[in-house]
Order: structure tokens, then sequence, then C-alpha cells
């Protein structure tokens, strides 16, 4: 794909924050003769667009034209609206866990916009992700649903939400690492709740688990939960050092999977940004010694070296902290910066390899040529469909 001036301006988009020197650049770069609608369309296929708002609020982008801060307000005033509905759905939802005693973690969003962010302003977010333990799965659900959630989905333009059948929700809970989503309607908005039992999905083959990542009552995970606040309401979450790992699954899973590919998953700018944001900001609260040594325990060093490495090629200065952790981690055989699709997601084994760089291949929506090429490597990528 040939490189776009537009993807200049895409890459300094996704930072919270500006130096002087990235100022002068995008402003020099906004005078270009600019692509302005293939431009909002990337922004918004990587979730920038409230990024790039914030930018134009707070004066960081001046001069641009008026129909374009209209369709960028237009775009982002919708998902901002319905981010702060779910901050008061958070709040109330893990007050009715906390009572009925059940350990949870608030994942991804709520915390990033939040704790990273400040605002959901910047960072908004569509459902909130909970992490439970398995055997509190049938109390969450009463919860959820005494106050007025239903598992299922919102037929795309109707206002009614379709139940799900008693087959997916077993299918979803048999092969997915969360259970069949809970949607509520509330002032026009589709609010969703994920209620997930692992970090990382099952592999569909054999039923086990990829990574061995402790889950267990007695286990570091939930004897050290983080604090973390929403709108002066005391939320937890992961420590710190899980949350990256499980930020790190996240992104690696979405950016090699087939099945996510086949229904072109989009964000992944935004999810190489959250990282960022989130080592900048908790450098001095993660004990890196720590996460090094749960990425061996948990044999995750594929995905997390895969995305932290990329990384890097992003954002070129955070290269003296990522490299000292990635040196660390490195498996001697590199063949997996080069793959894609989940164990699970192939017949043989055997993996598809890109055909292009990773900068390349970030500014590509839709990455099926790799796919369609060798496709006979894979299973019906329809397969995570829900019933």
């Amino acid at each position: 794909m040939k490189k776009r001036i537009e993807h200049n301006i895409l890459i300094l988009m996704a930072r919270n924050n500006l130096a002087q020197g990235q100022i002068e650049s995008l402003q020099a770069t906004l005078k270009e003769n600019l692509d302005w609608e293939y431009l909002i369309d990337q922004l918004e296929k990587h979730k920038l667009l409230p990024l790039f708002l914030e930018h134009m609020v707070t004066g960081t982008v001046a001069q641009l034209p008026r129909d374009v801060i209209n369709a960028v307000r237009l775009k982002c005033e919708l998902g901002i609206n319905s981010a702060r509905l779910l901050d008061s759905e958070c709040v109330q939802i893990t007050k009715t866990l906390s009572a009925n005693s059940i350990n949870y973690a608030v994942l991804k969003g709520p915390v990033l916009a939040h704790g990273i962010y400040n605002t959901p302003r910047k960072r908004a977010y569509r459902d909130i992700d909970i992490l439970v333990r398995d055997k509190d799965c049938e109390v969450i659900s009463r919860c959820l649903k005494d106050t007025g959630y239903i598992q299922g989905r919102v037929v795309a333009g109707e206002d009614e939400i379709k139940p799900a059948s008693r087959k997916g929700i077993v299918w979803c809970r048999v092969y997915m690492p969360y259970l069949f989503p809970f949607v509520q309607l509330k002032d026009g908005h589709v609010l969703t709740i994920q209620v997930h039992i692992k970090l990382f999905p099952y592999n569909r083959k054999t039923g086990r688990e990829i990574y061995t990542i402790d889950l267990s009552d007695g286990g570091y995970l939930w004897g050290n939960l983080q604090h973390f606040s929403i709108n002066k309401s005391d939320v937890l979450t992961l420590c710190w050092e899980y949350f990256l790992l499980h930020m790190c699954l996240d992104t690696y899973s979405d950016e090699i999977s087939i099945q996510k590919m086949f229904f072109e998953k989009s964000g992944l700018l935004r999810a190489y940004c959250d990282i960022q944001e989130f080592i900048c900001l908790r450098d001095h609260e993660i004990t890196w010694s720590l996460f090094i040594e749960l990425v061996k325990e948990s044999k995750t060093q594929e995905p997390v070296c895969y995305v932290l490495s990329n990384l890097t090629n992003i954002y070129k200065e955070m290269s003296y902290l990522i490299e000292t952790v990635v040196s660390k981690i490195r498996p001697n055989k590199q063949d997996f910066m080069h793959e894609f699709g989940l164990p699970w997601e192939t017949v043989t084994d055997q993996r598809g390899k890109w055909s292009r760089p990773f900068m390349e291949r970030l500014f590509d929506n839709s990455p099926k040529e790799d796919y369609e090429r060798q496709s006979a490597l894979f299973g019906d990528p329809n397969w995570a469909k829900l019933y």
C-alpha cells in the first residue's frame, strides 16, 4: 500500500499529548492538499476521532475547514454520549457486584478512558468488559438481568433486542472467553456488558487455554487488584502488570485472528495508542521485573513481543524502554513476527505469512488478500458467529 501524507497525521493523532516539534510538524502537514474524506475515514476506522476532536478543541489542530470540524463533531457525539451513560452503568454494576461479594476487574475501555486519558471525550468506549471468576457467572448473570439487561443483540436498524437462543448462550460459554453479551436499550443508546471468564480465547480444537494465566482464587491476579476512579467512584481493575499483559493479548488477537480479519476488525492504531499512553503514564508504577516474570510464567512471550516490537515502529521514542523489556522475553525464533492466524484457526497448525511489513498493514483495514491466497491453511472464518 502506497504511503500517503494523511498517514503522518494519523500517527501524530495517536497520542494524548503532542510535543512542540510534533505540533509544528502537524500544522505544516495540515497545510498540504489533503484528502479529508480519506483522512476522516481512517481516523474513524482507527477510532481516533475523539482524540482528533480534542486536539481541535484545545487548539493543537487549527484552521481546519468548517465542514471537517462539523463532520468530526457529529461522528464523535454519539460515542461520547454512550460512554457517559456507560460510566454510570459501570459504577452501579460494580457496586452491585461488591454487594454480592463478587470479585471483579473492569477491563479496557472505562479504565483507559478515566485512568489514562482522564475523560471519555478523548477515549470513548461502547461496552463494559468485566472479568469475574468462573464460579460467579450465575450470580453476575442474575444481577445484570435484575437491572434490565438481556442476553442478546440489537438487530441492525431496529430498536429492540433479539434475545439469544439457548444454543447460542451455551455455545458462547463453551468456545469463547466470555458469556453471551448482556444488552440494554437506554435513552436511544445500546448498552453492552461483556462478562469475561478468561483473558484469552480457548483453543477450540482442544478445549484448553493457549496460555497459562493463573485465574485461581489464590492467584496473584485476584489478590492484587488496582483501584481507579470513575467520576469519584472507586472501581477495581487488574494490577498494572496484568492490565498491560491483557492489552497486549487483546491487540495481538485482534490483529492476527482470521475471524477478526474476515469481519474487518478496526481500531488497530488506537489499540497501540492505548498501550503507548498506558506505558508513558504508568511506567513508574509498573514493576517491569514482575511483568517480565508474568510473561514468562504465562508463556505469552510471542504475543507480547509481537505487540511491543510493533509499538516501537509507530512510536520511535518508546524504543529505549521497550527494547530493554523485549530483549528479556524475545524467543529465539522470530517467525511469529510475520505470521497470522490463531492456533485453533489453522487446519494443519501452519500459519499464514504476511506479504507486507507491519507499517504498511497498519493502514490497510482489509488485509484479506493475504488470507485469500492462503485460505487452504484455515478453517471457516465464520465459526465465531454467534447463534
